[in-house]
């Protein structure tokens, strides 16, 4: 599947004759495997999505559009840990209902699993046995809706159905395949815990009325992007559905874990103070910002703005913290450079930049928005300290 020696040698051939663009073209020249070429074409993408994977000269990534769906390290790595601690055992095992790049597998035995992989694709099935020939895992070339096993006889099923047709990406309302809906009951009889990934876009409420025996939703971001969204259904539920905000770095530790409570809300500010905070996305889609907000005492500006802020400079895990420097009513023009921020506001960020001419800045903000809906746009310079 890959010759990592012979691949490296083919690369530095390849860098003297011309781009990355144009090494397809040279591919005659070299007796090169399909994952050799996708290792080749896509190296800087992989090692930043999977750093630890590429650093071991055995891995064959998978082709470039699996690669785009699949988890990233820090993502499969914290599910791993997570899964690991529902089960409570040090080595435990796991039923990867769809397997595809192997990432999430991955995941699971980097945390201890002995994975049994199902995976219809001949070719992702035959990377799986690859990459997965150390830890020794199972891999069942067959659709997922065709296996049968013995009741109790994995730790945790987990599930990452498939969202894409041939006609494309299905709606948000279709769960994709295999689908949980279905196979739900099966499922829980093979393992005390079933876990799905879901997408992110999907809301708490829609996601509890599909799986009323949901025991957690875990909302999933890194680098202020919500990843993924985390259904934990056990056999027999013990507590009611909390619905949690994680963050994670990209070895998938937490920086930030907050418990959603929807009924609490932030008091209304009725002016900008000194310092703005603008939570991590992961806190709005679990809809745990405004009570993450009130905890640490911070006031919100307009309800769509997804901003608090405070006179008082407070220690806030999970959110940019801003020193508010001005406050306009009408747009500033004296400004030269500066990150553009659009909240509740009708224009789109780069829209506003382009008009103003600004130059990037990575310290100096310009954020748009209204203090609440009856007030006018205000335009805030200010400049990150946190």
């Amino acid at each position: 599947m890959l010759r990592h020696e012979q691949l490296l040698k083919v690369r530095d051939a390849l860098r003297q004759k011309g781009t990355v663009a144009k090494w397809p073209l040279r591919w005659g020249e070299y007796a090169l495997l399909p994952a050799e070429k996708d290792w080749l074409i896509n190296e800087d993408a992989y090692r930043a999505k999977w750093p630890q994977l590429m650093s071991s000269p055995r891995f064959a990534p998978p082709p470039a559009a699996n690669a785009e769906q699949a988890s990233s390290q820090a993502t499969a790595l914290w599910r791993g840990r997570w899964l690991r601690g529902l089960t409570l055992a040090q080595t435990w095992s796991a039923l990867d209902l769809s397997a595809g790049s192997g990432i999430d597998t991955w995941g699971m035995e980097s945390a201890g699993a002995r994975v049994t992989a199902v995976e219809p694709d001949a070719y992702l099935a035959e990377l799986l046995r690859w990459n997965g020939a150390e830890p020794n895992r199972i891999v069942v070339q067959a659709p997922a809706e065709e296996q049968s096993f013995a009741p109790d006889q994995y730790d945790v099923v987990y599930a990452d159905p498939s969202r894409r047709s041939e006609r494309g990406r299905l709606p948000l309302n279709d769960l994709g395949s295999p689908d949980p809906l279905k196979h739900l009951q099966t499922w829980q009889q093979w393992a005390p815990h079933v876990v799905l990934k879901l997408s992110p876009m999907l809301d708490v409420e829609q996601v509890a009325r599909w799986f009323p025996g949901a025991e957690s939703l875990t909302y999933l971001s890194t680098h202020r992007e919500v990843k993924e969204l985390v259904v934990h259904l056990p056999r027999t539920r013990t507590s009611p559905l909390r619905v949690f905000a994680v963050a994670v770095d990209d070895e998938g530790t937490e920086l930030v874990r907050w418990t959603s409570d929807p009924q609490r809300t932030a008091e209304r500010a009725t002016a900008v103070g000194t310092y703005l905070y603008d939570p991590d996305s992961v806190l709005v889609a679990a809809r745990g910002a405004a009570s993450w907000a009130a905890h640490h005492g911070l006031k919100g500006l307009h309800p769509d703005s997804r901003l608090y802020t405070a006179d008082e400079l407070h220690a806030v895990p999970g959110c940019r913290v801003f020193r508010v420097d001005a406050v306009h009513t009408s747009l500033p023009t004296h400004l030269t450079e500066a990150s553009v921020v659009c909240r509740a506001f009708p224009e789109r960020a780069d829209v506003l930049r382009k008009r103003l001419k600004l130059g990037e800045s990575s310290e100096r903000f310009l954020v748009a928005t209204q203090l609440s809906r009856a007030a006018g746009y205000r335009y805030l310079e200010a400049t990150r300290i946190a």
